[in-house]
């Protein structure tokens, strides 16, 4: 739809106008999706860029089996072990967005720059949202899955849908400390500043409100960043909550680095501007549009549901059936805690 004369705010400058959707983070700061979560994996990203829109990362798992003692026998033969295998298995993603807006409504409202200047220089935020609710997506998915295949030892519930809501069932030491314990003595990997948590905002203020918040100087000191237990805290009303019942369910990660990996794609005029000088009987429409392809893929998993060539819906990405993790559990480094907040 285009952008009208009714759309623009009272503001003279479409300048503040538009930036009046500070909501939307900057790419800068830190958030679910450049939080360090997020990595490029060299093995895939040579893969990205192959002809079809999945791809297949085959990986050997870790040599185990018994062994023997030495013998003089010459009948007794080695038995040797199986070398097992598994694999990854993703869909790549393109996707497309666009925005016009009307010369005359521009005119009016005394922009001091184009509109499509504006829109240009917000798209980056506009995409990592759309990455970020991907990440939510996928996690949600992941959750589904492990609850119904692996008996949901990635997941640390202690919310309750109905009834009264007690100290309990809200974000704790104890529930942190058990989802650490999930990966034994691996739970390293998911400690201290080798790991980030990823918190919605009420669950933030649960922890804020226990007092239990550090906050130290950013590594080149101009901000400083929350932390727990030693593990940085991302604020994010991105990740899953489920408000199908009585009391919102909130899903707070924890991730070590290199949990997703993201690869962008190369597509066709990623960026491509139109005019019909014709509509608004004249004044004339600008428009830009934005073009995207990337893989975002949590290491471990395979997508076992088929996506289409644009690549799977939100839908698509938080059904059960759409991921099975083909790692054993210590080798995914990630961990879920579903409180109320």
């Amino acid at each position: 739809m285009v952008t009208t004369l009714n759309d623009l705010a009272s503001d003279p400058s479409l300048v503040n106008y538009i930036a009046h959707q500070s909501v939307l983070r900057s790419t800068t700061e830190p958030n679910f999706f450049n939080s360090g979560i997020v990595q490029v994996r060299p093995e895939l990203a040579e893969l990205a860029n192959g002809n079809g829109t999945s791809f297949n990362l085959p990986s050997l798992n870790a040599l185990s089996g018994g062994n023997s003692l030495s013998s003089d026998d010459v009948s007794d033969v080695l038995t040797l072990n199986d070398l097992s295998s598994v694999r990854e298995v993703g869909y790549k993603a393109f996707k497309n967005a666009g925005w016009s807006f009307s010369n005359f409504a521009v005119d009016r409202a005394n922009s001091i720059e184009s509109a499509s200047d504006i829109v240009a220089a917000q798209i980056g935020t506009y995409w990592t949202e759309v990455y970020q609710k991907d990440m939510s997506d996928i996690v949600t998915g992941i959750v589904a899955d492990n609850v119904d295949n692996d008996s949901g030892d990635m997941v640390t519930d202690i919310a309750i849908s109905t009834g009264t809501v007690t100290g309990a069932n809200r974000f704790s030491v104890d529930a942190f400390t058990s989802a650490q314990a999930q990966l034994g003595d691996r739970s390293f990997d998911i400690t201290g500043s080798n790991a980030v948590l990823v918190v919605h905002s009420k669950v933030y203020q649960t922890i804020l409100n226990n007092d239990v918040i550090d906050f130290i100087p950013n590594s080149d000191g101009t901000a400083t960043v929350p932390t727990y237990r030693g593990t940085m805290v991302v604020v994010s009303d991105n990740v899953p909550v489920d408000a199908s019942g009585d009391n919102p369910i909130y899903t707070s990660v924890l991730f070590a680095p290199g949990s997703f990996s993201f690869i962008p794609l190369a597509v066709t005029n990623p960026i491509e501007f139109d005019r019909n000088p014709l509509q608004g009987n004249g004044s004339g429409v600008d428009a830009l549009i934005s073009r995207v392809g990337y893989i975002l893929h949590p290491t471990g998993f395979a997508q076992t549901s088929p996506a289409a060539d644009g690549g799977a819906t939100p839908t698509e990405l938080k059904a059960d059936t759409s991921w099975s993790r083909v790692y054993q559990r210590k080798q995914v480094p990630m961990a879920f805690i579903q409180t109320n907040a």
